[in-house]
This record gives C-alpha cells, structure tokens and sequence, in this order.
C-alpha cells in the first residue's frame, strides 16, 4: 500500500511539473509570438531606459533593433563599458547600433535596417536630440515615454526637478515627438501613487521607468491598430525643468530644512549634495548622502568627506553645543560592537539646534575607543 501510494504521489508531481512546464512554455510561445510582431525600434541609453525595457520585455513587447550610445570609459578605472540598454541588450543578443553623430550615414543606415520592421520607433531616456529627417522615417511616428505628466515638467530631468519643487502629482506620458521639445500629442498618461515624500531621486527614477514600461506595453499594439486618438497638449500650463550640474548640488544648511531635504533626495546619487565645513583652517567639501526632518529640523543620516568611505551617522543632543560649522573630534566607549555617543563636556556653552552628525570610524575593536566627529549645522 505504501508502494502504491508512493508511486500515485510520484505520478501526481510529474503531472505537476508537466502541467507548469506547458504553461510556461505556452506563456513563453505566447510572448515570443507578440514580440514577432511588434518588431520596432528603439532608442534608449540610461538605466531608465533599461528599467522600462525589462518591463516591455515581461508583457513580450522587445525591440528586434536598438540605436543606443557608444561605449564610454566609466568608473575610476576607465574600463570601456556599453551604456545600460547596451548591455541589456547584448544579454538578450539584439542588435544594437551605437552611432556618435546622428548624420546622414547613421540615418542611411537606419532607414535599410528598419524597413522591415513594423512602422514606429520607441525613445526612451536617449539622451541626443532627435533631428527631424529621423521623425520622419517612421509611418506611425516616433513614440517617447516622458516620466512626467505633460505639458508639466518637460526637459531633460523631470523626476529630479519634481522631487525638488515638491510636486508630489507624479507619472508618466507616452506622446508622439515632434521638433519641439516634448511639444507633441499624447496617447496615454498614467498617475502614480509613491509610498512615501520625497522620495529619493533613484527609487523614483525606477518607480516610475517600471510604470511607464508597462504602459509602452500596453499602448504600443493599441497605437499601431488604429485606436487611440491622440491629444494635444494644454500647451498655456506647460512647464520646464533644466539639466543639472554638480555646482547645484551645493547646500546651504541654514536655509529651510524641508528644502534642503527635497534637495538632497531629488539630487540623490547625480548630481549629490555637498558642503564645506572648515577644519584645520582648511575648507573641507562633504557631500550629504542622505537625510531626514525631526521635529522641522534636517538630521543628516550619512554624509562623506571628500576622498573618504560613506560614515553612518548616529546622533545624540545636549544642552550644549559647540558653535555652528565647527568638527568636534571626541572618543567614546561603545557597547556590544556598537558606538555609543554623547557631546563632549568641553563643547562650550553657544546653541546650533539643528543637528550633530556624528560619523564613526577606526572601528578597531568593540570594547576600545572609537574616533567620530560632531559637525553642527546653525539653526
């Protein structure tokens, strides 16, 4: 008996298995079968870009051509590397095309290789202005998903600049360029809704490249049969947003703590947040990886001296303070591996409320003295 039930058992999980290898391979057939016959272009570079594409690929919607942006050195090393939708694509071995100059020979060479594919190019976070002989080559256009709800926030940093001028409406748009800049009609627009505000600049940058893959996926088939109607845009609200640089980044810490928090989050990871703080008679630039609003003042959570690892900042408040935009060097015991600080007796008797950011470093050995810095911030 035991035998046969064994065996029953046996036969139940290979029909199991079989059953999900089928559905799988029907799913799979099925994608393949949709991605066929949506075989388009695209353009795209960043990880944005790459973000929304894994999106497109799960609902079977996979450009058969990629026009994306040569191999760059990165990284300290300045090893050679393709850009983000480089190598996704070369993970999956799709063509790829990587030209410098959007000239004549590219665009010769772009007409031949895509005449056989279905009339419509896709752009995503390309990053090259498009000229209008490109435009002109699709029959069905070409398509971008912009990351913001047009006409609000176009230009080339709509998810950072929403983040910085507090505007918590986010979403995607999915509209037909023109030779104005994200100027044309709109097929689709979707709302999304963030767990928390502000977010950081890259947890909103993949939220909403997911969100607006997934509406590509969705539009795309729907646009080449003919049924939507594309809009035009209220272009008397439209609004612009500008690229950044690294002299944007910089802070100053007695301006409004909900501000410096917005722009510390909107500029998380490009372009960073910074400030100087003088120690030794020298300015030393810090930059503020990331921070958070106690009480309406900014606590900073972990910053980095330039040339130096991240420090994880744990903080502790005392009557006495020591005079805005000074280091405190101080040692203290820790507890259990871990850091245990209070401000120094000697700090003196002047008031800045808004935090003590303490950073530990030279952990040598749990029970020993650890070295941390208190750096003050005026109210």
């Amino acid at each position: 008996m035991m035998m046969k039930k064994q065996q029953s058992d046996a036969g139940s999980s290979d029909k199991l298995r079989a059953s999900s290898e089928n559905a799988s391979e029907t799913l799979s057939s099925k994608l393949a079968a949709r991605s066929s016959q949506l075989s388009f272009v695209f353009f795209g570079a960043g990880p944005i870009a790459a973000a929304a594409l894994h999106e497109m690929e799960k609902a079977g919607v996979v450009p058969a051509l990629i026009v994306t942006a040569p191999d760059r050195p990165q990284g300290r090393g300045g090893v050679v590397s393709p850009s983000p939708v480089g190598a996704w694509a070369a993970e999956r071995n799709i063509e790829t095309l990587k030209p410098e100059r959007l000239d004549d020979d590219f665009l010769n060479k772009l007409k031949a290789r895509s005449s056989g594919l279905v009339p419509v190019f896709l752009v995503i976070d390309y990053g090259k202005i498009l000229p209008k002989a490109l435009l002109d080559i699709p029959e069905k256009g070409v398509l971008n998903m912009h990351p913001s709800l047009l006409p609000r926030l176009r230009g080339p940093s709509p998810i950072r600049s929403a983040i910085l001028t507090d505007e918590k409406n986010v979403g995607v748009s999915v509209m037909i360029l023109d030779e104005k800049l994200d100027h044309g009609p709109i097929l689709a627009q979707k709302k999304v809704m963030t767990p928390d505000w502000p977010m950081r600049g890259r947890e909103l940058d993949s939220l909403l490249a997911r969100e607006g893959g997934k509406l590509v996926a969705e539009i795309l088939p729907l646009w080449l049969k003919g049924e939507i109607e594309p809009q035009e845009q209220n272009h008397d609200v439209a609004t612009y947003c500008q690229m950044f640089s690294k002299e944007d980044g910089l802070l100053d810490l007695a301006d409004d703590p909900y501000k410096n928090l917005l722009k510390i989050r909107a500029f998380d990871g490009w372009p960073g947040t910074y400030t100087f703080v003088e120690k030794h008679g020298k300015n030393i630039r810090v930059q503020i990886l990331d921070a958070h609003i106690t009480s309406n003042k900014l606590v900073i959570d972990r910053l980095k001296p330039e040339g130096k690892k991240k420090w994880h900042t744990r903080i502790s408040f005392d009557d006495r303070l020591p005079p805005a935009g000074t280091i405190v060097h101080c040692r203290d015991r820790s507890r259990k591996g871990l850091p245990r600080f209070s401000p120094c007796s000697t700090l003196g008797d002047r008031h800045a409320s808004a935090l003590a950011a303490v950073a530990p470093r030279d952990f040598r050995h749990p029970r020993r003295f650890t070295l941390c810095n208190y750096i003050i911030t005026p109210s």
